[in-house]
């Protein structure tokens, strides 16, 4: 892979990650895109803030990075299957 198409993804992509720690849910949205950002409008922080509910928590965070937790760690799986749904809705 040519470092072009490594930046063209990196450019593109967004990474959130969903963990369990003792009884608690943690969610990370790092590493987030320009273009979902500049383009589409889509923050970090507002990701964080309409999926931290569904683990029974709240997050923000900046434009860039956010986090969040909750204490429902049945919902994981959806909260994270959530950023699919609140990302395609922004960029319609």
């Amino acid at each position: 892979m040519n470092l072009g198409l490594i930046s063209l993804i990196a450019l593109l992509s967004a990474i959130v990650i969903g963990f369990v720690r003792k009884a608690n849910v943690g969610i990370l949205c790092i590493g987030f895109s320009m273009i979902l950002g500049l383009v589409y409008g889509i923050k970090a922080g507002d990701i964080i803030k309409a999926i931290a509910p569904i683990v029974g928590g709240k997050g923000g965070g900046k434009p860039d990075s956010a986090m969040g937790g909750g204490t429902n760690l049945l919902k994981v799986d959806d909260a994270l299957a959530a950023v699919d749904d609140f990302v395609a809705e922004k960029v319609q």
